[in-house]
C-alpha cells in the first residue's frame, strides 16, 4: 500500500495582506524557496511520493509553472 499526501494551498491569505494580494501565501519565498516546498519536502522525507496539491483556480497555473510535473522531485 502506498501512502498519499495532500497539501492544502488555497485561501486568500488575508492576514498577510497586502503582500498576498498578488500571489498565494504558499508561493511567497521563505528564506530561499517558496513556502509550498516545506510541506512537500516533509511528506517526501516521510516516504510519501503521491501528493495532491489543492489550491484556488486562480493560483493553480502558478503552482503548475513552479512544480511542473514533479520530475525534479524524483530521487533514485
Amino acid at each position: 500500500m502506498s501512502l498519499k499526501g495532500i497539501v492544502l494551498a488555497g485561501g486568500a491569505g488575508t492576514r498577510l495582506h497586502p503582500v498576498t494580494r498578488s500571489v498565494s501565501k504558499q508561493l511567497l519565498p521563505i528564506y530561499d524557496k517558496p513556502m509550498v516546498y516545506y510541506p512537500l519536502s516533509t511528506l517526501m522525507l516521510a516516504g510519501i511520493r503521491d501528493i495532491l496539491l489543492i489550491s484556488t483556480p486562480e493560483d493553480l497555473p502558478l503552482f503548475k509553472r513552479l512544480l511542473v510535473d514533479g520530475q525534479q522531485w524524483v530521487f533514485p
